[in-house]
């Protein structure tokens, strides 16, 4: 039988064994993982097999992604940092390597006019080139333009981690229908469109310069705007209709521009669909609509969402206040599952003034109100940013027949905030 020293000698060998092996194994992950970077990046840099190709009528310069890299160098985005990094760990697992196939970027340098553009992310007479991004450098002018799977998702299962092909627009940009897959696209001399579909919530735009928009349907991702922009219809293809982070600069933070309308209010219904939850969404398969006439209700409908809104918010004071007296609450509020910023409510001062709230607090927190200082007065509307430093904060004044986008906006969030309350509260 040993000694109690001998026994931790044992111990104590066993112990830096177990570390030389790990030593070791950490040592062989580091070298396998340095050895990958190498390959892809070798692979990055390699000559595609193909030097130029034509699509769609357009002749296109054929680019590795290091070439591209340098090419897109001088794009900044809104923060005046580096948009696109295409050579670093986060490029490596978006665009791991495939021995038959070749990641590459897609430069037209002439002007483009085209009535439809399809931009894929593979080519049938190229099977060995995976289109990373399609560049062009002179400007784009086209009815309708559909990049990736944007127009036909096949399912709702997440994408594969490059998100679809990527567009950057350099030069001025004037579309009819623009469809957008997950991606970073930009667009370095403004953009004017239509109607633009964000199809993802991973779908990030980048605007420089004035963005001129009749109609923008994003899935929450982010649309970065160096400008004011001009943006008549919003909505959300999301559960939440709140969910928008369409921001532009604003001092030295960002102006957010919420949602006007509900998507089944501007997407005519037989492009719609309803999630598991019962949510109006945009059809999986969007190929039949060639402009956004095809896609949209008429004007007509439109503009009919808020007509006679006045009254309409005159007599929902009204009925909340019913609905106070009933309840007997000094305040009616009810929350809408996001948090605690995220709510409505009403109430009435000793005075007889009445205010809705309706404060979201999704993307960003905004709060909006409906103020009337005595029943029968004029209603005086409010959106104030919450997000941003006091000094900084965005606030807009607006009254009830206002039309504006904005007006638009403030309008929907009061609507919920009616319906919300007015389902937390039924009257006896």
């Amino acid at each position: 039988m040993g000694s109690p020293t001998d026994a931790r000698m044992r111990w104590r060998e066993q112990q830096r064994a177990l570390r030389l092996d790990d030593a070791e194994t950490q040592r062989a992950a580091l070298e396998a993982q340095a050895d990958a970077a190498r390959a892809w990046a070798e692979h990055a840099r390699r000559a595609p097999t193909v030097a130029r190709l034509s699509w769609q009528g357009v002749e296109f310069d054929v680019l590795n992604l290091e070439r591209a890299q340098r090419l897109l160098g001088s794009i900044r985005d809104t923060d005046n940092a580096a948009a696109y990094v295409l050579m670093d760990e986060a490029a490596q697992a978006r665009y791991p390597v495939e021995a038959a196939r070749e990641w590459v970027f897609l430069v037209a340098h002439a002007p483009i006019r085209a009535a439809t553009l399809d931009l894929p992310n593979t080519l049938p007479d190229h099977p060995q080139l995976r289109v990373a991004g399609w560049i062009f450098r002179a400007g784009m002018h086209a009815r309708r333009v559909s990049v990736g799977d944007a127009a036909q998702l096949h399912d709702e299962a997440p994408h594969r981690e490059s998100g679809g092909p990527w567009l950057i627009v350099d030069g001025p940009s004037e579309l009819e229908l623009l469809m957008l897959p997950a991606g970073e696209h930009a667009f370095t001399s403004g953009l004017a469109v239509g109607t633009l579909l964000a199809r993802d919530y991973r779908c990030r735009i980048l605007v420089r310069g004035r963005l001129e928009v009749a109609c923008l349907l994003a899935a929450g991702g982010d649309v970065c705007l160096t400008e004011a922009p001009r943006i008549e219809l919003l909505a959300t293809d999301d559960a939440s209709p709140d969910r928008a982070r369409v921001m532009s600069r604003h001092g030295r933070s960002y102006r957010f521009h919420p949602p006007t309308h509900l998507l089944d209010e501007l997407v005519a219904p037989a492009w719609l669909r309803r999630d598991a939850r019962g949510h109006a969404r945009l059809a999986l398969d969007l190929t039949g609509p060639d402009d956004a006439q095809g896609l949209l209700r008429s004007r007509a409908e439109i503009d009919a969402v808020y007509a006679g809104f006045a009254d309409e918010l005159a007599q929902a004071l009204e009925d909340l206040a019913a609905r106070l007296r009933s309840a007997g609450p000094a305040r009616l509020s009810a929350g809408f599952g996001n948090g605690p910023s995220d709510q409505a409510s009403y109430e009435e001062s000793a005075a007889g003034a009445r205010e809705l709230v309706r404060q979201i607090g999704h993307s960003v927190d905004l709060r909006v109100s409906a103020v009337q200082p005595e029943p029968g007065a004029p209603i005086s509307l409010r959106l104030e940013a919450l997000t941003a430093p006091v000094r900084e904060r965005h606030v807009r004044l607006a009254k009830p027949d206002d039309d504006d986008s904005e007006a638009l906006s403030i309008k929907r969030a009061l609507r919920a905030a009616l319906e919300r309350l007015r389902w937390q509260y039924p009257l006896a």
